[in-house]
């Protein structure tokens, strides 16, 4: 009689069980919903020393004289809206996670017993009913905090089960420093970078554990108007799913594999262009993280749409020192709420050799808050050694699905984003000679492509002299020059913009310039700079330009991401150089190029613009000046790139200007055929000893003397044969070199 009620009630738990939602849910300030997080630090010492916006938080033995205590609360977690610890949930997991930035002896964590909270500071001297901190104000003892350096978690289940029953009860934790004398500091939940803040985990509604942690991303890859590549690593192997939405807490859409991996690729389709998607990753059954403020991305606008969009480029970055995380931070005081649309990586992104280990410590976990929402586009540096790992963590668009002439391979590509074409070059692992797969594509890709910007991004810089010497053959085995010398002719004539690389760890800007591709020695300045000031708009003025071939190119080095050299920083192409760290912020808005050097210490190095119109139709038949010089359909016989029917005077109408055909006749044409060749000399003779007729003399004077003699003859056929004298003025020069034939045509008519 009994087991027949305990069966029943035994059914309706689990029945009620199965109904509930298994999930994981976390609070940190700035990056969840629910997430109000309260801490600061008591400072013994100094009573009422305030620190409750304090960037850092403490504990330490001895400080001063004094004891220091550490206290933090999340507030807001308990509550019947989605992402709160419902009444109904049943808790499975609680961890509290913090990260040491100072190591020091260990604290033992007790809940806090005594209401404290703003909008009055909390001091040591105002928490508790006494000053100080007393044995009254704190009651069961949670576990021990360890003041290592990096990510630290303590288990709180049992203060979050209880808190559950009675959530007014959830006054925080207290750290006490009882390990000794050497304090700890820990990120407060004002940190600049959102991830490395106080952060709760709690696993409801599960008889076990997740099925796997999430150790790498979630990050982003290969976007475009409609699609992105979602990518993260579990500890596990699992099958994955990704669901996203238009609003946080509302993912209605979903993609999933059954394939069980620890390296997931989900590819999301059919997304709105330029719309801001929230997203969560995880198992095809259950989510491992996101679904969060933080856990957004955006799509690309529409190709050829002028919307504006911000770029962020580092270079030979992955350091995993304080000098990266100096870069990463101004730039995000930079950016501020501006969403960074897109990331540039210029190589050596994870030092010494790129093993995986190193891009997990110098990349992943660095860049946490900016992989997950910008998706980034990388080329392979000297220092990417495994090309296993480099190629195994990155999608490179290679089926010109994005934008561009499909590469076939991940080392090089192209993309669209916006109005601007992106082009990354391979000059670390591919042949670099002009007859080579990737030059060849890199042709047939610039033809191809309509977009109002084109920039370039390859590790090697074509000019520098910093920590390398783009003179030197043997530095960084000759890539340098041959990039100087052989990319940057097609990419010139392409209309490339701007070219942006890394390797030198310095940073330098080039002037606007064109047709350098000899080393600094052979620098002409007349023939290099198309504009030679400082670009800056609030200088000199931006830089102008059109679309048209061998307009100008800027070329930037940004190698001090992570670290700093130096170098004799005295290139003769280079505007700005300097032994700085940092980073380089781009801004496209239509028909202008904003370019931004961030130092590390938040400052602005290194300022111009560009702004592009047009290429000239001088001629006003709708096509560009270059496509009908280049088709044929105008002449251009001075080769100053302007079709002859623009420029005058063409007094007898031929259709070649003046200036090509200098004076009314040519000197040494004696049979006045508009050319100068063997047939000119033998008409002279014929002239000088049988019946020729010469109706311009001054056309057979081939020397300017006024006679008609065998002189005339002699100094032709010299300069027929020989390349000797050429003929007095007048002789046109059009360009063409002294002993060549022909070339330029003579008027009909002898003055």
């Amino acid at each position: 009689m009994r087991t027949t009620p305990i069966y029943i009630l035994g059914t309706l738990l689990l029945l009620f069980t199965s109904l509930l939602h298994a999930d994981t849910l976390t609070f940190q300030a700035g990056v969840y919903s629910h997430s109000q997080t309260t801490d600061t630090w008591l400072q013994g010492a100094v009573g009422n020393a305030n620190h409750d916006t304090s960037l850092v938080i403490e504990w330490d033995g001895s400080d001063a004289g004094g004891q220091n205590f550490l206290i933090i609360r999340f507030d807001e977690i308990f509550g019947s809206l989605p992402g709160q610890i419902q009444p109904s949930d049943v808790i499975t997991s609680a961890t509290l996670s913090y990260t040491s930035i100072d190591p020091g002896d260990a604290a033992t964590v007790n809940e806090i017993e005594v209401d404290w909270s703003p909008p009055s500071p909390t001091t040591f001297n105002s928490f508790g009913a006494a000053a100080g901190v007393q044995s009254e104000d704190y009651g069961l003892e949670v576990g021990s905090a360890l003041g290592a350096t990096g990510p630290q978690s303590i288990d709180v289940l049992h203060s979050i089960e209880q808190w559950a029953v009675n959530p007014a009860s959830n006054r925080g934790w207290i750290f006490r420093p009882t390990g000794g004398t050497n304090g700890a500091v820990l990120r407060s939940s004002e940190a600049t970078q959102t991830t490395e803040r106080p952060k709760l985990t709690v696993v409801i509604n599960e008889g076990a554990p997740p099925p796997a942690s999430v150790l790498r991303g979630p990050y982003l890859q290969r976007v475009t108007a409609d699609s992105i590549t979602v990518r993260w690593r579990t500890d596990t192997a699992t099958t994955s799913g990704v669901r996203f939405g238009l609003d946080a807490g509302s993912l209605t859409g979903s993609v999933s594999s059954s394939t069980t991996t620890i390296d997931h690729e989900v590819v999301l389709t059919g997304l709105m262009p330029d719309t801001r998607y929230y997203y969560a990753i995880g198992t095809a059954e259950q989510d491992l993280a996101g679904d969060s403020a933080n856990h957004f991305f955006e799509t690309s606008p529409i190709p050829g749409s002028a919307t504006p969009f911000s770029v962020w480029a580092i270079g030979d970055f992955g350091t995993a020192n304080s000098s990266q995380a100096l870069v990463r931070d101004a730039y995000y005081s930079y950016s501020d709420s501006t969403y960074t649309d897109l990331w540039l990586l210029l190589g050596d992104n994870a030092y010494l050799s790129g093993t995986d280990a190193q891009y997990q410590a110098a990349f992943f976990n660095v860049y946490q808050q900016m992989l997950i929402q910008t998706p980034f586009a990388s080329t392979r540096g000297n220092h990417e050694t495994m090309p296993s790992v480099y190629y195994g963590l990155v999608t490179n668009p290679t089926d010109g699905v994005s934008g561009g002439v499909a590469s076939g391979t991940e080392a090089f590509y192209s993309f669209d984003f916006g109005n601007a074409h992106f082009i990354c070059l391979d000059s670390e692992g591919s042949d670099l000679s002009t007859t080579a797969p990737m030059l060849t594509w890199l042709e047939l890709d610039l033809a191809s492509t309509a977009q109002d910007w084109i920039v370039t991004f390859f590790h090697h810089p074509p000019y520098t002299k910093g920590t390398h010497d783009s003179d030197e053959v043997a530095d960084s085995g000759g890539r340098m020059r041959d990039m100087r010398e052989n990319a940057l002719p097609i990419l010139e004539a392409g209309g490339c913009d701007l070219v942006l690389s890394g390797h030198s760890h310095v940073y330098e800007r080039s002037f606007l310039i064109d047709g350098h591709d000899g080393n600094s020695g052979t620098w002409n300045p007349a023939l290099h700079i198309v504009d030679g000031g400082n670009g800056d708009p609030l200088g000199d003025g931006g830089y102008q330009k059109d679309s048209s071939p061998n307009q100008g190119t800027v070329y930037i080095v940004m190698g001090s991401s992570g670290t700093v050299g130096s170098g004799s920083l005295d290139h003769p192409a280079m505007y700005y150089s300097g032994s700085i760290l940092g980073s380089l912020a781009l801004n496209f808005s239509g028909s202008n190029l904003g370019a931004t050097m961030v130092r590390s210490d938040g400052s602005f190095e290194d300022v111009f613009s560009i702004s592009k119109g047009p290429p000239p139709d001088c001629n006003g038949n709708g096509v560009a000046d270059s496509v009908d010089l280049a088709s044929g359909t105008s002449t251009d016989c001075n080769l100053d790139g302007i079709p002859d029917e623009c420029q005058g005077p063409d007094d007898n109408g031929d259709g070649v200007l003046d200036v090509c055909q200098g004076s009314a006749f040519i000197r040494g044409d004696a049979n006045q055929d508009g050319g100068m060749d063997i047939s000119d000399p033998v008409w002279m003779l014929q002239y000088l000893f049988a019946t020729a007729r010469v109706d311009c003399v001054a056309a057979f004077d081939f020397n300017g003397d006024e006679l008609l003699d065998l002189s005339d003859v002699i100094g032709e056929l010299s300069f027929i044969f020989q390349g000797g004298t050429p003929p007095e003025f007048p002789y046109p020069d059009c360009g063409v070199p002294a002993g060549t034939i022909g070339g330029c045509d003579s008027f009909s008519v002898c003055p």
